[in-house]
């Protein structure tokens, strides 16, 4: 008889069985797995019931209200034995099919699942737009799915199981930061569709390269007999999503053909952008391949040892699209002498060291209230705007060369943009008497700003 009740007991302790906010542990991890599994959490199953997990459970009771299954409590945020039977064995799979237009629960976990999966970056709004189908797509196209881009029967199964499979390449999207995106900067920069440095912040420059990329998927031709038709119409929206990063990363990336002038289209547009990359061209990649075009392929060649005709063929583009290839070289060096007040130039000599003299002349640097900031600088020298307001407008310089912070070089100054210069500076050149900037005349400052691309060295000595 005693036997009886304690088995009772048990029982009714069994059906009485929940975890809910602040519990830890085991039974807590294998929830917050089934949760994910089953697409109403993201993250990982760190045994802590907290909000995040009581807001998952919520979700998935959302759902079962909405298809009509037992433990479809939205006022409930714990996790019942009648919520944990439904999850351990696969809730209700109920509509059939979602598909573009629907709407709903249902929808808000199919998305929490392929942004877990690693398919989607858009927020969870339980809304089955275009970027989901498109997400859905990708899904069965890698777990060899039929490509219908609805979230039928079998790739709801599929999606929802342990075998689910994961992105070998998550989604990545403009504001992302960290490893990915920094791989994905030096690729795009490799293959020649982008041409700024890679810094691991998915900002503007990384999402022109990843439109520039869809762009060549969709237009060049070189992906028409890999990939199923239904996967090429991308969006150019410049969202690097699995299949577009690994097409991107594939061993078998397709190299740029031999190209000559006047040849135009996808493949020229990819060469002038690993030029402009190394800067022997400025601009932007039109996809014609001109005199300037020409030019600079003749720029590259002599710089890296190859014959200077100025036609990209096959070992011209196997050393410029490779880490081998060298970058233009910074044609000056300007030294700011300030103890000397002097501004020298030189250029490079056959070794490539700046050794060859150019040209010297005066200038003013700060006075000793502001003083000039002295140093070696690259990074973020270059030709900045030609004209700059000083003191709220009522004074202007011309072609202003920026070096560090608030250190710049430019001309004497002027009553007015486009207005008259001051001539009486001119015989303070050889003075410090600025606010911490160095000027130098008119004529001087236009030879600097035309003459010293982005990235010149510039020292400043005391």
């Amino acid at each position: 008889m005693k036997r009886l009740l304690m088995i009772a007991l048990l029982l009714l302790c069994s059906s009485a069985f929940a975890l809910e906010s602040g519990d830890s542990g085991a039974p807590v991890a294998d929830l917050q797995s089934a949760l994910i599994r089953e697409g109403f959490l993201e993250g990982s199953a760190d045994g802590v019931y907290g909000a995040k997990t009581e807001q998952a459970v919520r979700r998935a009771r959302i759902y079962l209200a909405a298809v009509g299954a037992e433990g479809g409590d939205p006022d409930s945020g714990n996790a019942d034995d009648a919520l944990i039977r439904q999850l351990n064995g696969g809730l209700p799979k109920k509509p059939e099919t979602i598909s573009i237009g629907d709407t709903g629960a249902p929808v808000s976990r199919l998305q929490t699942r392929l942004r877990v999966l690693g398919y989607l970056t858009d927020t969870v709004d339980g809304g089955f737009g275009s970027n989901t189908q498109r997400a859905v797509m990708v899904y069965q196209h890698f777990a060899k799915l039929p490509l219908t881009g609805a979230a039928d029967a079998q790739s709801q199964q599929s999606l929802f199981s342990d075998g689910a499979v994961t992105a070998a390449y998550p989604a990545l999207t403009k504001e992302m930061s960290g490893k990915r995106v920094l791989a994905l900067q030096q690729r795009l920069i490799e293959t020649g569709f982008m041409s700024t440095s890679g810094n691991g912040h998915f900002g503007t420059a990384t999402q022109n390269g990843v439109k520039a990329l869809q762009t060549y998927i969709k237009r060049s031709g070189a992906f028409d007999e890999k990939l199923d038709s239904s996967l090429l119409p991308i969006d150019f929206n410049g969202v690097a999503d699995p299949l577009v990063q690994a097409i991107l990363f594939s061993a078998d990336f397709p190299a740029c053909p031999a190209l000559t002038l006047n040849d135009e289209g996808q493949e020229v547009r990819r060469l002038q952008t690993r030029l402009i990359c190394l800067e022997y061209l400025s601009g932007a990649a039109d996809g014609g391949y001109g005199q300037k075009t020409y030019e600079a392929v003749k720029a590259f060649q002599a710089r890296n040892g190859l014959k200077a005709d100025g036609k990209a063929g096959k070992e011209t583009i196997r050393l410029l699209f490779s880490e081998k290839a060298r970058a233009a070289a910074k044609p000056y060096q300007i030294t700011v002498d300030i103890s000397a007040q002097t501004v020298t130039i030189h250029a490079l000599d056959e070794t490539e060291a700046y050794t060859v003299y150019v040209s010297s002349f005066p200038c003013s640097t700060g006075k000793p209230s502001s003083p000039t900031q002295t140093g070696a600088f690259s990074e973020n020298t270059g030709p900045g705007p030609e004209w700059k307001a000083y003191n709220n407008g009522k004074y202007y310089v011309r072609y202003v060369f920026e070096v560090t912070g608030r250190v710049r070089i430019h001309s004497i100054p002027f009553d007015a943009q486009g207005g008259t210069a001051d001539k009486s500076w001119l015989t303070k050149l050889g003075e410090a008497v600025t606010a911490g900037t160095i000027m130098i005349s008119e004529e001087n400052a236009r030879w600097i700003w035309e003459r010293c691309p982005s990235g010149t060295p510039v020292r400043i000595l005391s």
